[in-house]
């Protein structure tokens, strides 16, 4: 009937059933019959399909909307019916018969009598199932010493439950079993205390060089086993060009489409196809980790102010640009920008990574494609790729973060920016422009004079000392103001400037009140304008008060050198008059 309805093309009572067999083709299915029997009623036709299919099936005794409880497992109703007795719940504890000293280890108190040379031990348990240790150091250690339980000898690795229950038992004789490691700890000290030995490795097979280089985790002390480490790892570095001390770290940019676990699982079956050493692949592959790298944000993306700083373009490109202005260039935020995806608003947004891979970089396709999951998930991050088309849309204009507000970003004309580098560095007159000099020539000459003041004695020059890339940053609430920013992380003079800053700030603490400031007044700004409302009070009428306020920031990089030099010697003249102290000043560079 369903071929018949399906080449006639009447639908009849299933026209989705037909029109689906009409555009794939009703010889690519196969029909089996599942209900058979209807005329017997639907009971019957109910147990068919349970006993055809599934017991599941069976609803009857079921409550709608419960689910059922999966069948309790063997251990689980051995348990059960065991009704294990409270007791056997406390930790386990050991008591000497003879000396009465308590241990919560056995493997302590077997360790004891071992060394003291005694070959058998007398002691009694507690009874529980709580133990100190692994039972499975216990087995290793001890498991061939023989336990006396009620005049019945058995191994002490099958008497565990024994043990659990309590009593008194005897250890007789306590058989410590040694491991290859501790054979191997023998030779290592050696090694340690006779320095021929060392000639001895390179004659040694990569397998015993490896053997020896675990044997070293027997020892205690970290040294000690760094050592023996650096020594058989050079040695093995000498014959292989493996350096076994390093661990493979892949790193992989996150992404919510690949899988860690197959990533490590892929990468372990590369080194296992590897033309190492057997031995040095199997320690390789357990030194296998997968880390995620970082994705990029939209600020590390878009913005270009120090490229633009650094090359000094001046000239107007945005002519042509359909964005918010001012005094006819580009000047807006991000959020302004029609053509911006709102996700792209914020800097701090992280972008969506697009694999980290091109297929021009991966040799065989077939053993990566479990790596990347097939489960489809919507996310409203955008994609790098994205946003890298962007910043090239907007490479002839400036992105710039905003000062005190990272999120924020502003597009600008070049010129506008240029106009601000200008305005803070360029034409202000606390910095001097030297453009006679490289930058190494004036370097040098700053060195130079360095050392001929001694201040080399203060802190040492930095050998890798260079001038940090200065740009500026747009004021959040009026983009038309400018902070300077002047990198001196990498100064020749770091360490020196550090220390007299903290002796400089030292002598302002201790000179009076009313004479100077610092950052650390402002924490006693209130109850010093308290004061100053109180002396101005008594005037009446009669007083008044001046105030000024001031860009702390804008103040600093705005002073020039001689008020500085000028400050500097007031504060010593201060510590001259009122403490007696002799200052030695020189003139500085």
């Amino acid at each position: 009937m369903h071929i018949r309805c399906t080449k006639s093309g009447n639908n009849g009572h299933a026209p989705k059933l037909y029109s689906f067999l009409k555009v794939f083709g009703w010889q690519k299915y196969l029909v089996l019959p599942i209900a058979t029997g209807a005329r017997n009623g639907l009971q019957m036709q109910e147990r068919t399909l349970i006993c055809r299919f599934s017991p599941t099936l069976n609803v009857v005794g079921r409550s709608a909307g419960l689910k059922r409880k999966a069948r309790l497992g063997k251990k689980e109703r051995q348990r059960v019916e065991a009704r294990v007795p409270a007791q056997r719940r406390w930790l386990l504890s050991f008591t000497l018969v003879e000396q009465g000293k308590q241990y919560f280890s056995l493997v302590e108190v077997l360790e004891d009598t071992y060394e003291a040379g005694i070959k058998g031990v007398r002691l009694e348990s507690s009874g529980g199932e709580v133990w100190g240790e692994k039972w499975s150091i216990v087995r290793r250690k001890f498991g061939t010493s023989t336990l006396l339980v009620k005049e019945v000898k058995m191994p002490l690795r099958r008497a565990k439950q024994h043990l659990e229950k309590g009593g008194r038992f005897r250890v007789a004789p306590v058989v410590k079993t040694e491991s290859a490691r501790c054979r191997g700890k023998g030779y290592l000290r050696q090694l340690l205390e006779m320095s021929r030995k060392q000639a001895e490795l390179k004659f040694f097979g990569v397998s015993k060089l490896v053997f020896l280089y675990r044997c070293a985790r027997e020892f205690k002390t970290k040294a000690t086993r760094r050592t023996l480490k650096e020594k058989i790892a050079s040695v093995i570095r000498k014959k292989t060009g493996v350096n076994i001390r390093l661990k493979i770290s892949v790193g992989v940019k996150y992404s919510h489409k690949l899988r860690k676990r197959k990533i490590h699982d892929t990468v372990v079956l590369c080194v296992g196809k590897s033309k190492t050493h057997p031995v040095l692949k199997t320690v390789l592959q357990r030194r296998v980790r997968v880390v995620w790298k970082k994705n990029s944000t939209v600020k590390q993306v878009l913005t270009n102010h120090r490229e633009a700083a650094r090359e000094g373009v001046w000239r107007c490109t945005c002519g042509q640009d359909q964005l918010p202005r001012e005094e006819g260039h580009v000047l807006a935020r991000v959020a302004q920008c029609p053509v911006i995806p709102p996700f792209l608003h914020n800097g701090k947004n992280v972008l969506q990574s697009d694999g980290g891979t091109r297929p021009t970089e991966v040799a065989d396709l077939s053993d990566l494609q479990e790596i990347v999951s097939d489960r489809a998930e919507v996310r409203t991050a955008v994609y790098e790729k994205q946003a890298k088309e962007l910043a090239a849309k907007l490479s002839h204009l400036v992105v710039v973060p905003v000062d005190r507000n990272p999120g924020d970003l502003v597009v600008m004309c070049p010129s506008t920016y240029y106009h601000g580098l200008q305005m803070m560095f360029t034409l202000n007159g606390a910095y001097e422009r030297e453009s006679s000099m490289t930058e190494d020539e004036v370097l040098a000459q700053v060195k130079t004079e360095y050392k001929k003041l001694a201040l080399d004695k203060v802190g040492a020059w930095n050998p890798a000392a260079k001038f940090g890339k200065a740009y500026v940053l747009p004021k959040h609430k009026d983009l038309t103001r400018w902070r300077p920013i002047a990198p001196a992380n990498a100064e020749g003079s770091r360490t020196a400037g550090r220390r007299l800053a903290r002796a400089l700030n030292f002598l302002l603490e201790r000179v009076p009140k009313v004479k100077h400031f610092n950052l650390k007044v402002t924490a006693l700004l209130k109850q010093n304008l308290e004061g100053a409302v109180r002396k101005i009070s008594l005037f009446g009428g009669r007083s008044m008060a001046l105030m000024a306020s001031y860009d702390i920031k804008e103040m600093f990089t705005s002073l020039p050198h001689g008020a500085i030099e000028r400050a500097v010697d007031w504060l010593l003249r201060q510590w001259e008059l009122t403490r007696g102290v002799q200052a030695e000043t020189e003139q500085t560079w």
